[in-house]
């Protein structure tokens, strides 16, 4: 009987820390997507340029693009796909502002900004810009 009413306890018991598991996991990721697409001033799409996403900081000519959150490629059609796990880039906030910025190298320490665009996006948002370029 002793037996019994132990393997009962420990079923409940394990009944009771199922149920009252974290839902967290079964959350969904929040996200955004945004893509960006590289043209020149002539209206042509620019491929395999680096685009750079910045959370914190619109960009100037002085920033590094070393300190971007995230950088993507364009691809042939001249678009670069940014991909946003909100939760990974720790934005908390409904809504939040981020700047894409494309920068050129000259030599081995020159680097400017060709062109910059900033978009404001909410949880599962699709955002299509377009950035313009000198070149």
């Amino acid at each position: 009987m002793k037996k019994l009413i132990f393997y009962s306890i420990i079923a409940m018991t394990s009944i009771g820390f199922m149920s009252c598991g974290n839902d967290d996991g079964d959350a969904p990721i929040l996200g955004a997507n945004v893509k960006v697409t590289v043209k020149n001033l002539a209206g042509i799409v620019q491929k395999d340029v680096e685009v750079y996403m910045f959370k914190d900081l619109k960009p100037e000519e002085s920033t590094d693009p070393g300190s971007a959150s995230k950088k993507e490629l364009t691809n042939q059609d001249g678009a670069a796909y940014f991909k946003l796990n909100l939760t990974q880039l720790n934005i908390t906030e409904s809504k939040t502002n981020l700047y894409f910025a494309v920068y050129y190298r000259i030599g081995d320490n020159v680097v400017f900004k060709a062109g910059d665009q900033s978009v404001t996006i909410k949880r599962n948002d699709e955002k299509n810009i377009d950035l313009i370029i000198p070149i």
